[in-house]
């Protein structure tokens, strides 16, 4: 059997195509033949046969290396991926619109007609959804932000949350206000 070596990266600045998965994601290798093997190595080495998946490391950037093996035995060109491990969740904000104003019992008081607005960012595989629910009204988008009513009168429980494209969750936000003209100072 003839060996491979791949070096750490590719000779090239830009990698042909990047992958980004989740913490101890498959990766799956296929020869698409029915008789060729795929053969790899992560981050340098022996390309090595590989049946099926191998999963992905904790975090960070991978150099990925795979070529194929036909039934002769011929090896094909080495292909190059980078593999970016995505463990981070996205960033996300909730406000609500007009700002809810205070009152001395620790309540906040948004104003009839007001929007809850849940904004997120993920910098690495980027957003999948962006979800936020007012009791009133849900609403839920690919990202950047989603925008719902609050209800017209009354405590209202706001909740969002953003998931980014290889599955990382933010914790849940949540904010109570109270919708209705808020009281005027030293009234409870």
């Amino acid at each position: 059997m003839l060996l491979a070596l791949a070096s750490a990266r590719p000779a090239s600045p830009a990698p042909p195509e990047t992958l980004f998965v989740a913490p101890g994601a498959p990766i799956v290798l296929d020869s698409g033949t029915d008789d060729g093997t795929v053969e790899a190595a992560l981050d340098g080495g022996l390309l090595r046969p590989v049946r099926g998946s191998f999963f992905a490391p904790r975090s960070g950037d991978h150099w990925l290396a795979a070529a194929t093996r036909d039934a002769l035995g011929t090896l094909s060109k080495v292909r190059w991926t980078l593999v970016r491990v995505d463990a981070e969740p996205p960033t996300l904000a909730l406000e609500i619109v007009p700002a809810p104003v205070p009152d001395g019992a620790g309540r906040l008081w948004a104003l009839p007609g007001a929007r809850a607005r849940a904004t997120a960012r993920d910098g690495a595989s980027g957003l999948s959804e962006v979800f936020v629910a007012t009791g009133a009204a849900v609403a839920s988008t690919t990202g950047p932000g989603a925008e719902a009513p609050l209800p017209r009168s009354g405590r209202a429980l706001v909740r969002a949350w953003a998931r980014d494209a290889v599955g990382n969750r933010t914790d849940v936000m949540v904010v109570e206000v109270v919708v209705g003209i808020p009281p005027a100072r030293g009234e409870k």
